[in-house]
């Protein structure tokens, strides 16, 4: 039971977004162990957006920036809480500034999802509700197409040349030869362009350097295998929504420019 001497709580909760425009998802015991947003509560004399990114901070480690506020929900002993309460919750969209949480002990896991996708999740009430509200719904996609899509660019290697052991002859397995590699990133310029910091995109030159040490590193006999690793190693940066990498064998066919592999491949959610 409630104390009825008690007051309403003022609290926050953040809809933190990277650059793929998914939301992070905290998995919390204290609302029975169902996914839940970022949230605390607001202290005494602190701002709104500062308590947002205070909350962020000690549960993920992200900072987060372009806070948006939503709306405002009355959240009345939630039946999925671990004890009563009664919250004033107000919520704000936010963009993460990195993407490497590093959760906190209020909760035991996470994931960043589409809207869309994490409607598939066992979420908590509120943010169930905050999810399928009209004027959230249009604010992420708003956000969507204002801030991810018109800030989406291409990180390009483009023919990359390199010596390395590739081919299945029985020659090719013992003499390097020549190898083109191309590779085109998606990802979100945004943070780049407002700070320009390197941290906040894709170093070009570390990803040739990393890309031609695989490659020159595992000796592959196919080069389907060789793209198709490549591209997994593209997309273990979270900040890359896609990649399309290309290699080519110049000496492979007699009176030819070269034989060639090219795939496109995207970021799944998780």
């Amino acid at each position: 039971m409630s104390n009825e001497n008690s007051k309403p709580v003022n609290a926050v909760a953040a809809l933190v977004q990277n650059q793929a425009g998914e939301i992070l998802f905290l998995k919390a015991p204290k609302w029975g162990g169902r996914w839940a947003l970022p949230a605390g509560k607001v202290e005494y004399g602190e701002p709104l957006a500062d308590a947002i990114r205070r909350e962020v901070r000690e549960e993920t480690h992200l900072e987060v920036d372009q806070l948006q506020s939503l709306i405002v929900q009355e959240l009345l002993e939630p039946e999925d809480f671990h004890v009563p309460a009664h919250f004033i919750s107000h919520a704000f969209l936010a963009q993460a500034v990195s993407e490497e949480v590093i959760r906190n002990d209020e909760s035991v896991d996470h994931c960043w999802k589409s809207p869309t996708d994490a409607l598939e999740l066992s979420l908590n009430s509120p943010t169930r509700e905050l999810l399928e509200h009209p004027q959230v719904c249009q604010a992420l996609l708003q956000n969507s197409a204002n801030g991810k899509e018109a800030a989406m660019g291409q990180v390009i290697v483009d023919q990359l040349e390199f010596d390395c052991i590739i081919g299945i002859l029985p020659e090719e397995r013992v003499t390097p030869q020549p190898l083109r590699l191309s590779i085109q990133l998606e990802t979100c310029f945004r943070q780049a362009r407002e700070t320009e910091d390197v941290t906040h995109t894709v170093d070009y030159f570390q990803l040739a350097q990393e890309a031609k040490a695989l490659c020159q590193k595992s000796e592959y006999q196919l080069i389907e295998t060789l793209v198709e690793d490549v591209a997994e190693m593209c997309l273990r940066d979270e900040r890359v929504s896609s990649t399309r990498v290309r290699a080519e064998k110049p000496q492979a066919i007699p009176g030819a420019n070269c034989s060639a592999v090219e795939i496109f491949r995207e970021r799944k959610s998780n």
